[in-house]
């Protein structure tokens, strides 16, 4: 038969000892039995705290949610005189509840820590709450009964009585990830996804930082089963050789359960096969082996498999593809008939595939398909491909062409070449520089130095061009003139012609100010 509940107050409304509604009263909340504040909120998700005291409108009324704690109310008036006093005082349980329970705490715990109710095991005061462990079975998942689990609602110290959350959503630790099971860990007071040595599970993960927690339930104890047949409980509970020996009837053999590993199997033989061939087995002895083949089947070698000198390890039905040693530390692979990986120790390694081994035209393809590559180009020339277009080209010469470099614009540090031919960019900040002198720089300079117009020998057919020749400016300024291996000019630094350019300009501002003094 369903069943309901009394309607509840929609709001609170204060009544003094004369029944009469109290007007802009006060309405203080505390945790029952003491002076401690306790809040109280004006919306069901419990997010919106009331003001301690809660003030009542003109007619006395106000809106008030509680939590699942137990409270103490104190009504007074406007002028705070007390009305009335009423403690331990409880919210009525919604039809989805969280079953929280009086607990003990034998250890300092915290809000959202897991917990059991100890039976005295470990040393441990029976009846007080512990920290749960999935290492221990007393504290997890004991054979003598699943100990009562809970999440901590709130902190407390050894001693305290305080809440444990026995059933319902529980807030934990997160973060969590929603929809997974959760499980006591082999951390005290903390959860596992995986099960631990003793684990149990707790709940699911509704929420990145809260848990729809299992029912708790203790289990049947193996003797009190019905059923079973002799030393059955025995086994079940100590699951060793002489207990399965003592459990089990018509067996065949005596002595301990022998698994893949050790002890060898001795007794009893196995006898000799009648047919001569042995299929299907692993764990074959290398040097039981004898000359011949072996039957069809799957054979797993767990020895060393010596190979003499020239010998063949065939890897398919025929005859073309296998391993063997062609020399002393020389081992190759044939596939097909053909040497397709020969591994030499400390000399090479060979790969005959035609996009491996580089002749005239071929590739190195770098992807797994067919737009990114290396390859000779033509005789002397390594070229880079990258999404079928030509990146980079490495003349024998030392030459390095990037065709799409001229037509990527970009901000940033000039690029320059050094004599040894490395790659550095212009840096101005002050961090980089040391010995800084103002006003070193004669712009005067700037006016020996001798423009000129040229074509370059290398490309007699390109365009005319102007700018100064390096032998003409080293008297001027040293500064500017790039030097090669031998100390010879060979370039200019044309950024630096800027700086005597400002210095001349500065030096023609400060001449002009001088004459404007004058009144010239």
């Amino acid at each position: 038969m369903a069943q309901g509940t009394v309607m509840p107050a929609p709001k609170f409304t204060g009544f003094n000892n004369s029944g009469v509604v109290v007007s802009s009263g006060k309405l203080y909340t505390y945790s029952a039995g003491t002076s401690t504040p306790l809040a109280t909120y004006s919306d069901v998700d419990l997010t919106v705290a009331n003001a301690n005291p809660v003030i009542l409108d003109s007619a006395g009324r106000a809106t008030v949610f509680l939590t699942a704690s137990s409270y103490k109310f104190v009504l007074k008036d406007s002028s705070d005189n007390t009305l009335w006093t009423q403690d331990n005082v409880k919210a009525a349980a919604p039809f989805s509840v969280n079953l929280d329970i009086t607990a003990t705490f034998g250890v300092t715990v915290t809000a959202g820590q897991g917990v059991y109710l100890s039976n005295g095991s470990g040393s441990l005061t029976a009846g007080r709450w512990y920290l749960w462990d999935a290492d221990l079975d007393y504290a997890s998942n004991s054979a003598l009964g699943l100990p009562i689990i809970g999440i901590v609602t709130a902190d407390a110290s050894a001693g305290d009585v305080g809440s444990v959350r026995v059933l319902g959503r529980a807030d934990v630790t997160g973060p969590l990830t929603v929809g997974t099971s959760y499980y006591i860990s082999g951390t005290a007071g903390a959860l596992s996804s995986s099960a631990g040595t003793y684990s149990r599970l707790v709940g699911v993960a509704d929420s990145t930082t809260s848990l729809a927690m299992t029912a708790t339930s203790a289990p049947v104890p193996l003797a009190s089963i019905s059923g079973l047949g002799t030393n059955v409980a025995t086994w079940l509970a100590t699951p060793s050789s002489s207990n399965l020996a003592a459990a089990v009837t018509g067996e065949t053999g005596s002595g301990a359960l022998v698994f893949a590993t050790s002890p060898s199997l001795v007794t009893p033989a196995l006898g000799t096969p009648a047919s001569g061939t042995l299929t299907n087995c692993s764990g074959l002895p290398a040097a039981s082996v004898v000359a011949g083949t072996f039957g069809s089947g799957n054979y797993s070698i767990t020895g060393t498999l010596a190979l003499a000198p020239t010998k063949q390890l065939y890897l398919d039905g025929g005859n073309d593809t296998y391993i063997r040693e062609v020399a002393s530390d020389w081992m190759d692979f044939v596939v097909g008939g053909n040497s397709m990986l020969q591994l030499r120790n400390g000399v090479a390694v060979y790969l005959n595939l035609a996009d491996v081994y580089m002749g005239a035209t071929k590739r190195l393809y770098l992807d797994g398909g067919s737009n990114t590559y290396i390859t000779e180009a033509s005789a002397d020339q390594i070229e880079f491909i990258t999404g079928g277009s030509s990146r980079v080209k490495i003349t024998s010469t030392g030459r390095v062409r990037m065709p799409d470099v001229y037509n990527v614009s970009g901000t940033g540090a000039a690029l320059y070449i050094e004599s040894d031919g490395n790659l550095f960019r212009i840096v101005s900040a002050r961090k980089y520089k040391d010995n800084i002198r103002y006003h070193t720089v004669d712009g005067n300079a700037v006016y020996q130095l001798r423009p000129i117009s040229y074509t370059l020998k290398a490309k007699p057919d390109a365009p005319e061009q102007i700018g100064f020749l390096a032998e003409d400016v080293e008297p001027v300024e040293r500064r500017l003139v790039v030097y090669n291996d031998e100390g010879t000019p060979e370039s200019l630094h044309y950024d630096r012609i800027t700086v005597l350019l400002v210095a001349a300009v500065q030096d023609l501002q400060q001449r002009l100010t001088a004459l404007s003094a004058r009144g010239h």
